[in-house]
């Protein structure tokens, strides 16, 4: 569940001070403050299986794969995303804090709470970034994975993956991630929870 503030707009230097103590991560956008609550078991899983596929496929390139990475879009707007990867990595730090400035692909998975956000907000603010080749979009409930690809002419193909027997395939990294592995251990039979 996200947890929104309904205080006074704050500045980034106040909420990098405050994201520097607190016990959970939370967003910034705009002003606004907004809290992540925990993650699903499905949710670590997916996270972790494609992390673990990323660095396999990635080991000796450039290009760095980086979990509940805090993601820099603008002056204005910081997200954590589930993964990112870079290639390579450039990071800015403020306050003590790293945040990712140069993603080529964003991995969000999507939960119930998180999903309308991912979908609209985070796309739009993460499509601003040049650096950006793909944005997945990874479901809980079921195999499937929506692919958001950057076309030559700076539009985006949005695909659906569907299914245990498919692969994403990512050129712009020369990775291919197969859905079986991205949901290996996930039991879709117990539905997820809520979740970040």
């Amino acid at each position: 569940m996200n947890l929104r503030k309904t205080n006074p707009k704050l500045t980034v230097e106040e909420y990098f001070a405050i994201e520097r103590e607190a016990p959970f991560k939370s967003e910034y956008h705009e002003g606004e403050m907004i809290g992540m609550a925990g993650n699903s078991e499905a949710h670590y899983r997916i996270g972790n299986n494609v992390h673990l596929e990323f660095g396999q496929q990635l080991r000796g390139k450039t290009c760095q794969p980086y979990h509940e990475v805090s993601v820099r879009v603008t002056e204005a707007n910081y997200y954590y995303a589930d993964l990112a990867v870079a290639c390579p990595p450039k990071f800015v730090e403020r306050e003590g804090l790293a945040h990712l400035t140069n993603p080529a692909v964003v991995v969000e998975v999507l939960s119930d709470s998180t999903a309308a956000r991912d979908r609209v907000e985070k796309w739009d603010q993460y499509r601003q970034l040049l650096s950006l080749q793909e944005y997945l979009l990874v479901s809980q409930k079921e195999p499937h994975v929506l692919q958001c690809t950057r076309q030559p002419g700076g539009g985006w193909l949005q695909l659906d993956v569907l299914g245990l027997a498919a692969s994403c395939a990512l050129p712009c990294l020369g990775v291919t991630l197969p859905l079986a592995l991205i949901y290996a251990g996930v039991d879709f039979k117990t539905p997820a929870s809520e979740g970040h």
